[in-house]
C-alpha cells in the first residue's frame, strides 16, 4: 500500500493535515496501520506509528519534497537529472539585510504582485505554484537539517525529526 500512498505525494499531497481533500487518505492510511499490527478498529494509531517508525501522509509529503529539493538546494557536480524551471534563492541571497530569515537558511518565496508583467501560461503557473508549495514546505524544516549537504543523511535526520514532532502532534 505504501507505493500507492506516496505515489505523487509531491503534487497532490499537503503538510496540513486539516485540508478536507487529504482526510479520506489519512482514515485510510490508519486503517491500512490498524491492519498491519492486527489492532481493533477504533484503536488510537498514534502509538501504532511511533512504534513502527511511520511517517503519516501529511509527514511524508514533507520527507518526499524536501528530499527532492535537496539535490538542487545542495547540487553536486554530476547529477543525472532533467533540468527544470524551479528557481530556489536563499533569503540571504536577495539583499544584504540581516532578517531572522537570512539566518535560518529560509529560501526566499517571491510576492505574487512583483510577477503580474509575466505572461502566464499553465505551464508557468503549475511550476510557480508548485515552487513556492515546495519553499514553503522547505522553510518549516529546522536550520540544522537546511546544512546537511548529504541526501542520504538529510532524509534520514528529517525523518527521525518528523516522527519525533508526529508523536507530539495529533494525527
Amino acid at each position: 500500500a505504501y507505493p500507492h500512498l506516496i505515489g505523487n505525494i509531491s503534487i497532490w499531497g499537503t503538510s496540513d493535515y486539516k485540508t478536507a481533500y487529504i482526510q479520506t487518505i489519512i482514515h485510510i492510511q490508519k486503517r491500512i496501520i490498524r491492519l498491519i499490527t492486527n489492532t481493533p478498529p477504533r484503536t488510537h494509531t498514534r502509538p501504532l506509528f511511533t512504534c513502527l517508525k511511520i511517517l503519516n501522509i501529511c509527514n511524508l509529503y514533507t520527507l518526499r519534497v524536501c528530499a527532492e529539493m535537496h539535490p538542487y538546494i545542495h547540487p553536486t557536480k554530476h547529477l543525472n537529472r532533467p533540468d527544470h524551471n524551479h528557481i530556489y534563492n536563499l533569503t540571504s541571497q536577495m539583499h544584504s539585510h540581516n532578517t531572522r530569515h537570512s539566518h535560518k537558511h529560509h529560501l526566499f518565496v517571491p510576492n505574487k504582485s512583483n510577477r503580474q508583467d509575466r505572461v502566464k501560461t499553465p505551464a508557468t503557473h503549475t511550476m510557480d505554484y508548485t515552487t513556492e508549495r515546495n519553499t514553503r514546505t522547505w522553510n518549516t524544516i529546522p536550520t540544522e537539517l537546511k546544512t546537511i549537504k548529504s541526501l542520504k543523511t538529510f532524509k534520514t535526520k528529517l525523518k527521525d525529526y518528523l516522527l519525533e514532532q508526529q508523536s507530539q502532534t495529533p494525527t
